[in-house]
């Protein structure tokens, strides 16, 4: 799984599992899932008229698919449009030119709320409303019947034998999700994950630390399908180990993209093979959590003492960094700290200091900062934005 806000996904640890959950235990769907389709996610193949093509992404070379005149980052995920012009530097803003800051690469789902509707032309409306009700049981996103909402997911079947997502997040507007008939009830919560906002859990930039890829069954066009997000400069994060229980976790066959699918593409480093999972494992549901109840962090002035300059106008403070979270987080959480700097010739600049709060840790110094008015200007070093490291 993963993101953000990134998404790759992984983590450990049951401690989160109450915290934001509607049920204290792992609950199966509310129908006994069919065994996961290996032929309509995400190693599937590429569907009539598809073709890998090379663009250029952030200073890389990307392999994508293209499908017509959209792009595919895998056989199950499309690109928004707006998601390709951040890969390849052309985002110019919203719609009025806007934008504050790097642009968010996934859009998360305001207020944890995700409307939805059931096109007349979806095969297995069941399979849909199962995976719909096993996000709500282990999690607290809320999926709504749309009304008017401009921004919804429509379940559909358009494409036989094919269990897609439109986007990795939320698009804006219509975003169609494909469940065929072919896809189980696993297949469908797989393909929520990447509507939320959730990438593969085999491209987490540490995955080498945790598999052995076995390149040489690869087929050439499918290297990229087995690329880190960094590798394909996409942005990402992970936590914790890899979860080899995440729903979104590749199996060990590789479909389409092996030359010889009855030989692993990858095993763990002690040579075990994995399949594919069906219902959303502790990690998976640590990971929305931290995309969708992060913790609240902010940055404290503490000890501010003026600073005896001749316009007596400096003033020199200790800053913390704190957080607040109804639960302890089980792993280290990795906060990027922003700074303006400012010199007394009215330049200056922003940069970010990087702090790691170990688990159980609520708060941590950070050192001085400064803001002094001289008679040619001011200078200050000010720590003024902090966030979950993405």
């Amino acid at each position: 799984m993963r993101n953000l806000i990134t998404a790759s996904v992984a983590v450990v640890t049951l401690l989160l599992g109450t915290a934001c959950s509607k049920k204290d235990k792992i609950s199966d769907p509310a129908a006994p899932p069919a065994e996961n389709c290996t032929s309509c996610g995400e190693l599937s193949g590429l569907r009539p008229g598809e073709k890998f093509v090379t663009i250029e992404a952030n200073g890389k070379k990307v392999t994508l698919i293209q499908s017509g005149d959209r792009y595919k980052l895998d056989p199950d995920v499309y690109l928004s449009d707006r998601q390709l012009a951040i890969l390849k530097g052309e985002y110019k803003g919203n719609e009025d030119g806007r934008t504050a800051g790097p642009p968010t690469f996934i859009q998360l789902w305001p207020s944890r709320t995700v409307y939805y509707t059931l096109h007349w032309n979806l095969a297995n409306p069941q399979v849909v409303e199962d995976a719909i009700a096993h996000w709500e049981d282990r999690t607290n996103l809320e999926f709504v019947l749309r009304t008017n909402q401009p921004n919804f997911i429509e379940f559909k079947t358009d494409e036989n034998n094919a269990c897609w997502s439109e986007s990795l997040g939320m698009k804006g507007g219509l975003q169609k999700v494909n469940i065929s008939a072919a896809c189980s009830v696993g297949n469908a919560i797989h393909e929520i994950g990447h509507a939320i906002g959730f990438y593969h859990e085999l491209t987490r930039r540490d995955r080498d630390y945790y598999v052995n890829i076995n390149w040489a069954n690869i087929r050439p066009d499918w290297v990229s399908q087995y690329q880190t997000y960094l590798e394909r400069g996409i942005p990402g994060f992970e936590i914790g180990q890899m979860d080899f229980l995440s729903i979104m976790m590749y199996g060990s066959n590789g479909g389409s993209s092996a030359w010889d699918p009855a030989i692993p593409v990858w095993t763990d480093l002690n040579g075990n093979t994995h399949t594919r999972e069906s219902v959303l494992s502790d990690g998976d549901v640590q990971m929305y959590n931290l995309l969708y109840n992060p913790p609240n962090i902010q940055i404290v002035q503490l000890n501010k003492v003026r600073v005896q300059t001749p316009e007596g106008r400096g003033f020199q403070w200790e800053d913390e960094l704190r957080i607040t979270t109804a639960f302890t987080w089980p792993w280290p959480l990795e906060i990027a700290v922003w700074v303006h700097e400012s010199n007394y010739d009215g330049s200056y600049y922003t940069h970010y200091e990087q702090y790691t709060l170990q688990p159980g840790q609520t708060t941590q110094a950070m050192g001085e900062g400064w803001q002094i008015n001289g008679s040619s200007g001011e200078y200050s070093y000010k720590r003024t934005a902090a966030t979950v490291y993405q």
